[in-house]
């Protein structure tokens, strides 16, 4: 390799070090992931509050009895009819207790990763990366290139994580959350005041009621997929792709001075 290339491989790590070091300081993605991990927080939050709610008048609807009249004979609990969707749920439930506490532990790690310290740390070891490339021969200086990255990885990974994650949710998921919620919602809604008008019941009654249960099943099972997609799934899958990558560099022969 020719003492010119060999300076310019040298000058283009070393102007990556020093932007990736003030990548950390002025903080450039934090800001933004904390924001988007704040509001995947809350929407779930909302959507799960929403669905216990369900539940409660579902759980309220077991206990009504309706004599339905001159069309239907006999007495029908409503309860009968919401059984499917109370099952189903309790499963939503569980799992966003765990889409939440998975959301949660990002944020909790993401608070980490951005703390002075680890900033502190990339700084010095960006110095060092610095020297290494210029001054340390051979396998020494790949060694503490080697170190730089893994302190990047840990400083920025989770929040090239999220920002990935981000784009995929806002490209093909946020409409789809969106859309489901709102359909749940109409159906508490309408579900509270059909428990309300359960006095004045028709044949129709049910046959409604069972339409509205049979979309609202379908709404929950598309946000269960969702949920677990863009808070479990991407979120894994975008981490171990940088996981990869990081090993792939703490495997390969970086070319400085020596090596």
């Amino acid at each position: 390799m020719s003492l010119k290339k060999q300076f310019q491989g040298k000058l283009i790590i070393s102007i990556a070090v020093v932007l990736i070091v003030l990548a950390s300081q002025f903080r450039v993605i934090d800001a933004y992931v904390e924001n988007y991990t704040d509001e995947s927080i809350k929407r779930a939050a909302v959507i799960f509050a929403t669905a216990r709610g369900i539940n409660a008048l579902v759980s309220m609807a077991q206990t009504t009895t309706l004599e339905a009249g001159v069309i239907v004979s006999g007495s029908v609990s409503i309860g009968e009819v919401l059984d499917p969707l109370n099952d189903l749920i309790e499963r939503f439930s569980f799992i966003m207790t765990l889409v939440l506490s998975a959301l949660v532990g990002i944020k909790v790690l993401l608070v980490i990763s951005a703390h002075d310290f680890f900033n502190y740390l990339l700084m010095s070891m960006g110095v060092l990366s610095i020297a290494a490339v210029h001054f340390i021969e051979g396998r020494k200086g790949q060694a503490v290139l080697k170190l730089f990255a893994v302190v990047v990885f840990i400083r920025f990974s989770l929040g090239i994580m999220v920002a990935l994650n981000s784009v995929v949710d806002g490209a093909f998921l946020m409409d789809q959350v969106d859309t489901h919620q709102q359909e749940i919602n109409l159906f508490k809604d309408e579900l509270n005041l059909d428990i309300i008008d359960s006095n004045n019941v028709e044949l129709g009654f049910f046959k409604s009621l069972e339409r509205k249960v049979e979309s609202s099943v379908s709404s929950f099972l598309h946000l269960i997929v969702v949920f677990l997609l863009k808070s479990i799934v991407l979120p894994l899958l975008f981490f171990s792709m940088l996981w990869w990558g990081v090993k792939l560099i703490w495997r390969s022969n970086i070319p400085i001075k020596g090596a």
